[in-house]
């Protein structure tokens, strides 16, 4: 009975695992999409800036990070690097 429970709640982590893992590929994809709108004027800074906060802070969530201690709100040097790293995974 025990070694049911113990394979029930494996696969129960492994389905949240998955799923969290998922959401992180669609809002770095989504950060990508809302790069190349800037870019290509298809929305202003205005909106990007307010967009782009909204899904780092999503994605923080996921991960269990948060900017709450860092002095800025602006992304790090280095988060588009890491966003392409983790969609290679």
């Amino acid at each position: 009975m025990l070694s049911g429970v113990l394979w029930v709640c494996r696969k129960i982590a492994e389905t949240v695992d998955r799923e969290r893992e998922d959401d992180e590929k669609r809002i770095v994809a989504r950060l990508r999409e809302l790069y190349a709108e800037l870019e290509t004027g298809a929305i202003d800074e205005r909106a990007f800036d307010t967009a782009e906060a909204e899904l780092l802070a999503r994605l923080d969530e996921l991960r269990g990070t948060s900017d709450e201690d860092d002095e800025d709100d602006e992304p790090g040097e280095g988060e588009a690097e890491r966003w392409a790293e983790d969609d290679d995974r």
